[in-house]
């Protein structure tokens, strides 16, 4: 049985070994929080087999099944000496495809800005959070939850048609969840060092495209064209170069494709 183990976790990792594995938790981005008042050791991996209130951006739901996928938030301390602080919702999309890539025969990709899709179905979400000093008034930690849906058979009727897996039920050679788990945060802390934002733009399955969304009421058509340092995407309508920021606007649309319906 693919079980959960902390040992087997730390064995793999180069780069977290203060790991916590909860049975069964409402959020792994809150225990996260918790941990910040005790003074623990960082960086710390909270690790649930069984999440039962998922959120993404924008305060949606996630869908989440016992032992079936992946849910885990990092706690990250910052330093507060840094101004420009790394894009870690970006970061954490390349060292997934890149984790994913070396221990599979898989190919994702990514969609602006935080989902990760394999063959035209979204198998991954990412949230970063982060989090003031009460004393210095400043942002001393960065929670980077996760969810995976690693091998999950059946979806709810609503999302069936646009959710996937990274596996199938019966798929042979497939990593163990605790392998995948470590090698994420081992690309994931190896990437910080490195340029993440060029590799970013090479999984990206957005540039270049037609793009439609809204902002400020207003709905907008244009082609996508860059990814700046910021992570923001640059698209270019008929008469301006718009930059989109992540915790503001989603896309609706990708060359023909309805992604989310514009309200």
């Amino acid at each position: 049985m693919d079980k959960l183990n902390e040992r087997i976790i730390q064995a793999h990792s180069t780069s977290i070994k203060n790991i916590h594995i909860i049975e069964k938790t409402p959020s792994t981005m809150d225990l996260a929080k918790v941990v910040i008042q005790e003074n623990s050791p960082t960086p710390a991996l909270f690790i649930a087999n069984e999440q039962t209130k998922t959120r993404g951006r924008f305060q949606r739901d996630y869908f989440a099944m016992k032992g079936k996928g992946i849910y885990m938030s990092a706690l990250i301390q910052l330093d507060e000496t840094t101004n420009e602080l790394p894009q870690y919702t970006v970061l954490a999309a390349v060292a997934l495809v890149k984790a994913i890539e070396k221990l599979s025969n898989k190919r994702p990709q990514i969609k602006w800005v935080n989902d990760i899709y394999l063959n035209h179905k979204k198998i991954t979400g990412i949230l970063a959070e982060g989090i003031t000093s009460s004393t210095t008034n400043r942002l001393s930690h960065v929670i980077v939850g996760i969810g995976v849906n690693y091998q999950i058979t059946q979806f709810p009727e609503e999302i069936a048609q646009k959710a996937g897996s990274l596996f199938e039920e019966n798929e042979e050679g497939i990593p163990s969840r605790n392998a995948l788990i470590a090698e994420i945060w081992n690309q994931f802390f190896e990437w910080l060092k490195k340029d993440y934002i060029a590799e970013y733009k090479k999984y990206s399955f957005v540039l270049g495209k037609k793009v439609v969304f809204e902002k400020k009421g207003v709905v907008y058509t244009g082609k996508a064209v860059d990814i700046d340092a910021k992570g923001e995407l640059l698209v270019q309508t008929n008469s301006e170069l718009l930059r989109l920021s992540s915790g503001e606007i989603s896309l609706a649309e990708i060359d023909g494709v309805v992604y989310k319906k514009l309200e």
